[in-house]
């Protein structure tokens, strides 16, 4: 078999833009005849076959998003699930057509990805869980696609979206540190910009607020609920010395829950915990979850304007959610 050509290397070939080479490709009328002519001349001498796929999709008048979300498990977590939901919903609003694709390991399953084999047909990328020195990145700049990174970026010349962590949290703890708040453990899962935002929020209440740092802690390595059952099984002595629980991320409070109740440890009287993202299931459990839940209607706007900005539009970087109390708090923090 010969080489399978893209779009970009008729680019290259006929020295015309990859937009340019679309736009005949798609039979768009806004090219010259020259133009036109010399970009099908190397169409035919290559013998090009353009991708079905894109050239469907680019058929549609709208604009095409492409969310790439970088998945840190094997399955969807919820609180995506529910931001997407926001985009979608908003993009049918706009006439706008939305594209989701997982890709576990951005640096190894980005050449087989649409971000990669379709790129010329996408208006606008929303870029999920950032790496650093992300290949997807780099792909975006090097074409030239808008793209937005959702939460604070790595790289300090892209635009992102996301939720004020660090504000959130520092207002959460302080509220609770002037209702007799003295200690708390943070469970998070990796040392991200959002969780040290969160974990500085924290910080920087009790250190206001004239308590002791060090009686905030921050655990690291929690992935999913296995895991915070599992370290809290191990740890159960010093967390229920703790006035308090942050859970970064509600679905990993099920297993908290499950060890403290294992172990006889009252939630809502004996400790307390709070959780983020608000997913469902956080109200019905026993008792309720008490969370931070982002304002997912307010994220989707800004990232959605962030791509196609409109005259009127005011872009938010940074979007304070709401705290949602409830039977997870001992009546002291209430």
């Amino acid at each position: 078999m010969g080489k399978r050509y893209t779009i970009y290397d008729i680019a290259r070939i006929s020295g015309y833009s990859p937009k340019t080479v679309a736009r005949v490709i798609n039979g768009e009328d806004n090219v010259a005849l020259s133009t036109r002519e010399k970009i099908r001349k190397v169409i035919a001498d290559i013998d090009y076959e353009p991708n079905a796929f894109a050239k469907n999709l680019k058929s549609k008048k709208d604009r095409t998003v492409l969310a790439s979300i970088s998945s840190p498990g094997n399955a969807p977590l919820e609180w995506i699930q529910m931001m997407i939901e926001q985009i979608s919903l908003l993009c049918q609003q706009r006439g706008i057509t939305l594209f989701v694709e997982y890709c576990y390991d951005p640096g190894e399953s980005i050449a087989n990805s649409i971000l990669s084999k379709n790129i010329s047909y996408i208006d606008g990328v929303i870029i999920f869980y950032e790496r650093k020195a992300d290949p997807r990145i780099r792909l975006l700049k090097d074409k030239g696609i808008p793209f937005v990174v959702f939460e604070r970026a790595y790289d300090d010349t892209v635009d992102y979206v996301g939720n004020a962590n660090y504000g959130i949290l520092y207002n959460v703890f302080s509220a609770l540190c002037r209702k007799g708040l003295e200690s708390t453990v943070l469970f998070l899962r990796k040392p991200t910009l959002v969780n040290i935002d969160r974990v500085n929020g924290v910080l920087d209440a009790f250190s206001d607020s004239g308590l002791d740092k060090s009686k905030a802690e921050a655990v690291y390595g929690i992935a999913g609920a296995n895991e915070a059952y599992e370290y809290t099984t191990a740890h159960l002595e010093e967390i229920a010395k703790k006035d308090l629980i942050f859970i970064s991320g509600d679905v990993r409070s099920l297993g908290v829950y499950r060890a403290l109740s294992e172990h006889g440890i009252k939630i809502g009287e004996d400790i307390s915990i709070i959780g983020f993202d608000d997913i469902p299931a956080s109200q019905y459990l026993l008792p309720s979850l008490s969370t931070i839940r982002p304002d997912y209607p307010r994220l989707a706007e800004s990232l959605i304007e962030t791509l196609f900005p409109s005259s009127d539009a005011v872009v938010e970087k940074l979007i304070m959610p709401i705290f949602i109390p409830r039977d997870s708090l001992s009546p002291a923090f209430r």
